[in-house]
């Protein structure tokens, strides 16, 4: 997880305002990962990093009731944390859209690929590339 710092410090730098509560969110951050075990230790860290400030991380993954997490996005999100399916889900159901979306961050990208995983994160990185590329916006890929 140490691509979450340059996150959450990319957050400030750029002076974005808190996550706000609404029935659709728009995180700047959006954190991928193979599993849901992954996605709750990133989600967890996160948490840790941003304690104190008015950035909301948020998780999102499979194998789980949804309402809770749908309950946890409404709430707010800068930061969000999921497996591709359930990360596509919450698009699918426009409870999530990218529009304003600064770093993606697929993390074990190889795994992800191994696992089959390459059609739902099409999906969601064309979510986000039909938005005109200001500059701002990176991609990060760890293995």
């Amino acid at each position: 997880a140490a691509f979450l710092l340059p996150a959450i410090t990319k957050l400030i730098k750029e002076q974005v305002a808190g996550g706000s509560q609404a029935e659709t969110q728009y995180p700047q951050v959006l954190i991928i990962s193979p599993t849901r075990e992954l996605t709750l230790q990133i989600y967890n860290e996160a948490r840790k990093f941003t304690h104190g400030t008015i950035y909301r991380p948020v998780v999102a993954y499979g194998g789980t009731a949804v309402g809770h997490q749908l309950r946890q996005l409404e709430g707010g999100c800068n930061i969000l944390v999921g497996t591709p399916g359930r990360l596509l889900d919450f698009l699918n159901r426009g409870k999530v859209l990218l529009d304003n979306i600064s770093m993606l961050i697929l993390d074990e990208a190889d795994r992800m690929l191994d696992m089959g995983f390459e059609p739902e994160i099409r999906k969601i990185v064309s979510s986000i590339y039909h938005i005109p590329d200001t500059g701002k916006r990176q991609t990060l890929m760890f293995s």
